[in-house]
């Protein structure tokens, strides 16, 4: 046998080994136990330890990207706005009732009613109303009560007719465009009639803002 064909029987054997090795113990590569064959020629164990030639880090593969779908993508529930506070109702203005005072003795003379007010708007208006209690029934008195809109001071007058003894209270209400008009209506008719029957409620919309209970002398 020629030197040559000798060096060719001696590589293939080379290439042989790890061959025969993986086919003597099948099991190895799976327990971790035995050789595996790496592309350069060298082995490497199953648990990570190097034999031989070394892996080149440039051959390892590229990790994989993916992007989430649309349809999957989770939208963030749309924040509830807190700038702006909720409205329960219409704001009653604030009042401060000057004259007449709780238990002042009043006779048949006009009783001044005067005080100040903030928060009213522009198209409302303030009535004095007397109410009788031995009847129970409410008496506006004449027109709306005079109102400074730039400083908020408002008077006027209410009249208690009666006997010495009887109880009124004279109130302050706030009448918005609707009940004003609907007082100032029956003012007039009664006022025509020369009837004064009263009322056993004011009209929708009107609020009470201010009541002080007097007696007559």
């Amino acid at each position: 046998m020629s030197s040559v064909q000798t060096n060719e029987l001696r590589r293939w054997a080379r290439c042989l080994i790890p061959v025969l090795a993986v086919l003597a113990c099948p099991n190895c590569a799976k327990e971790g136990s035995g050789p595996v064959p790496l592309a350069a020629g060298g082995t490497r164990s199953v648990d990570g330890r190097a034999g031989g030639a070394s892996v080149d880090p440039s051959s390892a593969p590229e990790p994989t990207s993916f992007q989430v779908p649309a349809s999957a993508a989770v939208t963030a529930p749309a924040p509830t706005p807190t700038g702006s506070p909720v409205r329960r109702g219409p704001v009653v203005p604030a009042m401060s009732l000057v004259s007449p005072s709780l238990g002042q003795r009043v006779g048949q003379n006009a009783v001044p009613v005067a005080g100040t007010v903030s928060g009213i708007r522009a198209d409302d208006e303030l009535w004095a109303v007397v109410y009788v209690n031995k009847v129970n029934r409410y008496y506006p008195q004449d027109g709306p009560l005079f109102l400074d809109r730039r400083t908020g001071k408002f008077d006027g007058r209410a009249f208690c007719n009666g006997v010495r003894g009887d109880l009124f209270k004279i109130e302050v209400y706030l009448a918005p465009q609707a009940a004003n008009s609907e007082i100032a209506k029956m003012m007039a008719e009664w006022h025509r009639n020369s009837d004064y029957p009263g009322l056993n409620k004011l009209p929708d919309g009107a609020v009470e803002l201010a009541s002080v209970q007097v007696i007559h002398s």
